[in-house]
């Protein structure tokens, strides 16, 4: 996006971009090697793709807010946890008991990854496309419900190390008997999806215009999607977007412990 801005001011491009898919290229796509990222829906009918009652909402988390958090999920932890891996685990927990799911209920969350510097050999930082791939955690309601942050923050941490160059290359190997091509990602009422990263350095993209007021989302893909952005003033700020039904929106925009001050 950087240099699409670039383009669009009429200067050199800082980072020219690299075409070369052959980086990614599985040379001999093998079954054995081959392991599906995530669990797909089998049958997909219309009932999946017809327009729902959804909601989104941009809540607002500053600095001190995220320290916060970051501080309680260390409190009975090891190790201390990433901004990220800190507020994926706090809009899990309390987007859940919005929900008002059973205790049996099982719940996951999908996070996406950037797999330029973790592929092996590394690819270079102007490869141009998408290098993505993504996890999921699963566990019940309950069990979620009744653990403390620090747990919920240490099953994200767990699942942003399992994006590894085997576990990556096993997906290439997916990918390539199916002719790249992805199923869609179906949404529903006990799911999360995670997308982009507050680490994205958003607002040094210009088109022109100058500094952008605010990034947000165009469009949030269905119910329990979210979407992490820098807060505008910077200082460790994360806008977060989120799509959920009424109801579950309204629960969460009333729980104090989620608005964290």
């Amino acid at each position: 996006m950087v240099s699409w801005g670039e383009c669009a001011r009429g200067i050199p491009i800082s980072n020219p971009p690299l075409h070369d898919r052959t980086l990614l290229k599985v040379q001999f796509p093998s079954p054995e090697k081959a392991r599906e990222p995530f669990k797909f829906k089998q049958h997909i009918d219309e009932e999946d793709f017809k327009p729902k009652n959804l909601v989104e909402r941009v809540f607002h988390f500053n600095g001190t807010a995220i320290n916060r958090l970051k501080k309680m999920a260390a409190d009975n932890a090891t190790r201390s946890f990433t901004s990220y891996e800190t507020l994926c685990a706090h809009c899990w927990k309390h987007v859940t008991a919005a929900r008002r799911l059973q205790p049996q209920d099982a719940v996951h969350i999908t996070v996406l990854a950037n797999c330029r510097t973790r592929v092996v050999p590394p690819l270079p930082d102007n490869y141009f496309g998408n290098a993505i791939d993504n996890r999921m955690a699963l566990t019940t309601a309950g069990e979620l419900l009744d653990e403390g942050l620090s747990e919920t923050a240490a099953r994200i941490r767990q699942t942003i190390e399992n994006f590894t160059d085997m576990t990556i290359r096993e997906t290439m190997h997916w990918l390539e008997l199916r002719d790249n091509l992805y199923p869609p990602f179906i949404f529903d009422s006990v799911g999360m999806l995670v997308a982009s990263s507050p680490k994205f350095p958003v607002y040094d993209v210009d088109f022109g215009w100058g500094r952008a007021a605010a990034v947000r989302a165009p469009r949030l893909g269905g119910e329990g999607e979210i979407c992490l952005f820098v807060g505008s003033e910077g200082r460790g700020s994360v806008d977060v977007c989120i799509k959920l039904g009424p109801q579950a929106m309204e629960l969460l925009k009333k729980d104090s412990l989620f608005l964290v001050s």
